[in-house]
C-alpha cells in the first residue's frame, strides 16, 4: 500500500521506522514447511473507522507487493532473528488502484543473511503457552517491535502530488501522497505450535478526509490547507504500543518520547479549481483524541490572496475527533451573501418565516414584505435569514400554482437541520447536498415534485417522502440515515429510480407503493433490520446481498419479481412474499429463518405459481405457508427442524404436481413422506433421515427404468411403495 496503491481517497504523510534485533546463533535448517503461516483477515475490526460516531467504515485495501514486518516473542527465523519481512497480496484482483481487497495472503520475502537465505518465522524449541505476534506496515528495519512498541513520525507539512481522477470534471481526488504510507499495526496471540496466525491490521493515525468545494462564483487557485489545534499536538515523532491501537481495546495510545511536536499540519496543494468544482484530500495527525480544531485554507481569486478559517464546532462546542479514526468534512468556499435569491427561494423563505414575511402578489410578481407592513425586505436581510435558518417548512403555497415549476437547491441554507413540505404547487425538484447539520426531511404531501436528491449530509437520520408524482429518489453518502419511509399509504406512484448508496446506518426501510420501480439495490446495508415493500407491481430484481442484520422481509404483490438475492442475510428470521407469481427460483441457507411464506394475493389461488426450484436449509424454521407451487420441479430440503414430521403437512397436495426431483437431507423430524400426484417424480434422494419410516408415491406414472431412488444413513427406511408395490432404494 505504497506509492499510488493505497486507500482510494486518503493521502498519508507518515514515515515509519522500526529497528529489529538479531540473534547471533545459527540453527540447522529445518524443512520449509516448519515456517509459520500468516493471513491478513477481513472482518469489521480490520476496517478503519470513518466518522466519529457514524459507524461508517473504509476498508483496508491490500495491493500486490505490499510489505509488512512481523515479530514474535516465541518465534524466530533460522538465523535467530525474531522478526521477518513478508509480502501481502490480495486474494483476488490485479493489484490495480480499483482493487478493493481487505483480505490478503501473506508470504515470506526472501532474506539473505551471510550470503545464505534465511527462513520465515518458526516456533522456538521451547515455545509454550500463548505467544505474541506483532506486525507493522510498511515493512521496516529500525527500532524494536518485539515488545509491541513502534516508532512513527507524522510530519508537520507535506505537498502531495495529484493523482487526478476527474471523469466528470466535478471533484478532483488526491488518491495518494508522494512519499507517504498508511501506518498500520497488528497484534495477535496464538497458542504455541499453531500453524496459522491471523493478523488484524489497525490504523496508527487520526485522519481527516476533506472535500473542499469552490462555490465562490469564480475560478480560484488553491495554495494550501491546514489543521491546527490550541490544545493538542498534531504532528511529531512518537512511540506507541501496538496493543493499545487494537480496536477491541480502543484506547488512545500513550505518546511517549514525543519529539518535533507541533500544533499544526499543513498540505501544500497548488491546484486550480473552477467555480462549482472541488477537491478531496486527507490530512494525517497523531493518533489521539483531537479537539479545539481549526481548518484554514489559502487561495487566490480575482481579488487576490484570500484566507478562510473555520472553527470545527457543533452547537457552539468544539468537536472531539476520536483517536485512530478517519473523519469526513465537506467545506464550501463561498461568498456567503453572494447568491441569487430566486423566485423559489423567496417562496421557501416566506414559508420558513411566516411571522416575519408576507408575500405580495397584487403587482403580478412575488415580493417579500415585513409582516403587517408594506415595506419590502432588503436583499441583504433575506440572505442573512437564509444563512441562519435551521428549520424550513413549506405549506399550502396555493397562491403560486400559476407559476412555472422550479427546482429548489437548498445548498445556501448552510445551517439547515429540518425541511418539511406539506403541499407545494411551485417546486418540481429538490436538491439537498453537503449540508453538514441537516437531520430530517419530511414530505407530507406534494404531488408536483418529481425528483428528490439528498446527498453528502452526514447528520441526516430520517427521510419520509409521500408523493404520487415522484419519478427519481437519490440518497447517497448519508452516514447517519436510520429510517427511510417512501410512499406509505400512497395509492398510485410513478417512481422509476431509487438509489440508496453509502448509507451504512440504515435500520428500517419502509417502502409503500414503489410504482414503476423495476430494480432495488440495498446491498451492503449491513445494519438494516427491516424491509417492507407494500406494493411492488413492476419490481423484477431485489438485491439484499450483504444485509447481514436483516431480520424481516415483507413484499406485497411482487407480481413480476424474478430474482431475490438474500445471500449473506445471516440474521433473517421472516420472509413473506404475497403473490410472487413470477418468482422462478428461491434458495435459503439461513440458520435463523423462522417464518417463510409464499401466499396468495387478491385471489387465494394465486401464489408462487411459476416457481420451478426451491432449496431450503433452515434449521430454525417454525412457520411456513405455500400456495400453489404448480410448476416446481426441483425441491431440496436440508436440516428442517424436528417438529416437521410430515412431508404432506409441509407441502400439502396438490403443491407438487410437476415435481421431478426431490432431495431430503438431515430432516430428522420426518417420519412419513407421502407424495400425492407425483406424476412426474423421476428422482428422489434421502440422506441422514434417522426417523424416516415410510415413503409413498401416489399417482406416479414414471416407468421403472426412468426412476432413480437412493438412500443413505436412513436405518428405519426399508423401502418405498408405489401403488401398493414395494420398491427398494439404491444405497449411496
Amino acid at each position: 500500500m505504497k506509492g499510488s496503491k493505497r486507500f482510494p481517497v486518503l493521502a498519508a504523510f507518515c514515515i515509519l521506522g522500526v529497528t529489529l534485533m538479531t540473534a547471533a546463533c545459527v540453527k540447522n535448517s529445518p524443512a520449509a514447511s516448519d515456517d509459520l503461516q500468516f493471513s491478513a483477515e477481513s472482518s469489521i475490526s480490520t476496517k478503519a473507522i470513518y466518522g466519529a460516531d457514524a459507524g461508517e467504515y473504509q476498508r483496508i485495501i491490500w495491493q500486490g507487493g505490499d510489505e509488512v514486518t512481523i515479530a514474535s516473542d516465541q518465534a524466530e527465523t533460522l538465523w535467530g532473528r525474531k522478526f521477518c519481512d513478508y509480502i501481502v497480496t490480495p486474494e483476488s484482483g490485479d493489484g490495480s488502484a480499483s482493487t478493493r481487497e481487505s483480505k490478503g495472503r501473506i508470504s515470506r520475502k526472501p532474506t539473505i543473511v551471510d550470503k545464505t537465505e534465511d527462513s520465515g518465522l518458526r516456533w522456538n524449541e521451547n515455545a509454550s503457552g500463548t505467544a505474541n505476534f506483532w506486525s507493522v506496515y510498511p515493512a521496516t528495519t529500525d527500532n524494536s517491535i518485539q515488545n509491541g512498541n513502534v516508532r512513527i513520525s507524522i510530519p508537520a507539512a507535506t505537498s502531495p502530488a495529484l493523482s487526478v481522477n476527474q471523469p466528470s470534471g466535478d471533484i478532483i481526488k488526491i488518491l495518494d501522497p508522494v512519499n507517504g504510507s498508511y501506518p498500520m499495526v497488528a497484534h495477535a496471540t496464538a497458542s504455541a505450535n499453531n500453524a496459522l496466525v491471523k493478523l488484524q491490521y489497525y490504523p496508527a493515525f487520526t485522519a481527516f478526509q476533506v472535500t473542499l468545494l469552490n462555490n465562490s462564483g469564480g475560478q480560484i487557485t488553491l495554495a494550501s490547507c491546514s489543521l491546527s489545534s490550541t490544545t493538542s499536538d498534531l504532528c511529531g515523532t512518537f512511540t506507541a504500543s501496538i496493543d493499545d491501537l487494537a480496536m477491541d481495546n480502543p484506547q488512545s495510545p500513550v505518546l511517549s518520547n514525543l519529539t518535533g511536536a507541533g500544533k499544526s499540519v499543513s498540505v501544500g496543494i497548488g491546484q486550480v479549481l473552477a467555480d462549482g468544482k472541488g477537491i478531496t484530500f486527507s490530512i494525517f495527525c497523531l493518533p489521539q483524541d483531537l479537539t479545539n480544531m481549526t481548518f484554514s485554507c489559502t487561495y487566490v481569486d480575482a481579488s487576490g490572496e484570500q484566507t478562510r478559517k473555520l472553527q470545527l464546532k457543533k452547537d457552539d462546542a468544539p468537536i472531539v475527533f476520536g483517536a485512530c479514526k478517519q473523519h469526513r468534512m465537506t467545506l464550501t468556499l463561498r461568498d456567503d451573501l453572494n447568491f441569487d435569491i430566486s423566485m423559489v427561494m423567496k417562496i421557501i423563505l416566506a414559508n420558513a418565516f411566516p411571522n416575519l414575511f408576507d408575500m405580495n402578489w397584487s403587482i403580478g410578481r412575488l415580493e417579500l414584505l415585513y409582516k403587517g407592513t408594506t415595506t419590502p425586505v432588503s436583499e441583504e436581510d433575506i440572505r442573512k435569514a437564509i444563512l441562519e435558518a435551521k428549520d424550513v417548512t413549506i405549506t399550502n403555497d396555493y397562491g403560486q400554482q400559476n407559476l412555472p415549476y422550479t427546482a429548489a437547491d437548498m445548498a445556501v441554507f448552510k445551517n439547515l437541520e429540518r425541511f418539511v413540505i406539506d403541499n407545494t404547487h411551485t417546486i418540481s425538484d429538490i436538491t439537498i447536498d453537503g449540508l453538514q447539520h441537516f437531520k430530517t426531511f419530511d414530505m407530507i404531501y406534494a404531488d408536483n415534485i418529481h425528483n428528490v436528491t439528498i446527498t453528502n449530509c452526514p447528520m441526516t437520520e430520517t427521510v419520509t417522502i409521500n408523493s404520487q408524482s415522484l419519478s427519481t429518489l437519490d440518497f447517497e453518502n448519508l452516514a447517519e440515515l436510520k429510517y427511510l419511509t417512501i410512499n406509505e399509504g400512497t395509492a398510485n406512484s410513478n417512481l422509476e429510480t431509487l438509489t440508496v448508496k453509502n448509507c451504512p446506518d440504515l435500520l428500517v426501510a419502509d417502502l409503500g407503493n414503489v410504482g414503476k420501480l423495476e430494480e432495488i439495490d440495498l446491498s451492503g446495508c449491513d445494519k438494516m433490520t427491516t424491509l417492507n415493500i407494500n406494493l411492488a407491481y413492476k419490481l423484477e430484481d431485489l438485491d439484499l446481498s450483504g444485509c447481514s442484520a436483516l431480520k424481516t422481509l415483507y413484499i406485497n404483490e411482487p407480481e413480476v419479481l424474478k430474482t431475490l438475492d438474500t445471500s449473506e442475510c445471516t440474521a433473517i428470521e421472516s420472509i413473506i412474499l404475497k403473490n410472487p407469481q413470477s418468482l422462478l427460483e428461491f434458495e435459503s441457507h439461513s440458520t435463523t429463518l423462522k417464518e417463510l411464506k409464499f401466499i396468495g394475493g387478491q385471489y387465494a389461488a394465486i401464489g408462487a405459481q411459476n416457481l420451478v426450484r426451491m432449496e431450503l436449509d433452515t434449521p430454525s424454521l417454525e412457520t411456513f405457508h405455500f400456495v400453489n407451487l404448480f410448476k416446481m420441479n426441483s425441491l431440496t430440503l436440508s436440516n428442517l427442524p424436528a417438529n416437521i414430521t410430515n412431508f404432506s403437512r409441509f407441502l400439502p397436495p396438490p403443491q407438487y404436481g410437476n415435481l421431478n426431483y426431490l432431495s431430503v437431507t438431515a430432516c430428522n423430524g420426518f417420519q412419513t413422506v407421502e407424495i400425492d400426484r407425483a406424476n412426474n417424480l423421476r428422482e428422489m434422494h434421502f440422506d441422514s433421515c434417522a426417523n424416516l419410516r415410510t415413503v409413498t408415491l401416489i399417482n406416479n406414472y414414471v416407468s421403472d427404468n426412468e426412476r432413480i431412488a437412493t438412500k443413505h444413513n436412513c436405518p428405519n427406511l426399508p423401502y418405498y411403495t408405489r401403488g401398493g408395490t414395494i420398491y427398494y432404494f439404491t444405497e449411496n
